[in-house]
């Protein structure tokens, strides 16, 4: 809705969204809304987007869609005054911050964080934390290497892999 009422407000007079209408019709076929038609589905989602929109205007005093389309209404916060000049013009912002610069990198920060370079089963966020191994995490005596190594030493009852094993635990302290 916030959306919604961000393109009218800057002067959209319609609005397709294909994600949500795809996002919708994916839900239907995974079976998360069973027993829901797409047309339904749909026709809810606009009348749920319509009626978000109408309370906004509402709320703020408007009437008619039309006394709020193209007017402009908002105040951008954080934003600075060359990146509002630019593309958002004769909005109002007294509170300056960053540029489309500092916007692209954090959107290539994100973007690299959900897709990264190495092979993953699955999308892979950032576990935080200090104590388990991470692959871009700080060192630790006990990785996935070592604790191979003790395994098998274990496992086998095999002097020669616990060697290996304590060499790696023995390297690891000096460097740490």
């Amino acid at each position: 809705v916030h959306h919604f009422s961000l393109l009218v407000g800057y002067g959209a007079t319609a609005i397709n969204p294909y994600v949500a209408y795809e996002s919708l019709s994916d839900m239907i076929h995974q079976g998360t809304l069973a027993g829901i038609e797409y047309p339904y589905a749909r026709d809810k989602y606009i009348k749920a987007a319509v009626k978000g929109v109408v309370k906004t205007l509402s709320k703020m005093g408007i009437s008619t869609m039309q006394s709020y389309c193209g007017a402009q209404i908002f105040e951008a916060l954080g934003l600075s005054q060359a990146l509002v000049d630019e593309y958002f013009t004769w909005t109002a912002t007294r509170i300056e911050g960053i540029g489309l610069q500092e916007i692209y990198d954090e959107v290539l920060l994100r973007h690299q964080r959900a897709f990264p370079r190495w092979e993953t089963n699955g999308k892979v966020l950032p576990t935080g934390g200090d104590y388990h191994w991470r692959r871009d995490g700080e060192r630790h005596l006990f990785n996935p290497e070592t604790i191979t190594h003790l395994q098998q030493a274990v496992r086998t009852q095999n002097y020669t892999a616990f060697k290996r094993y304590s060499g790696l635990i023995n390297d690891q302290s000096r460097e740490m």
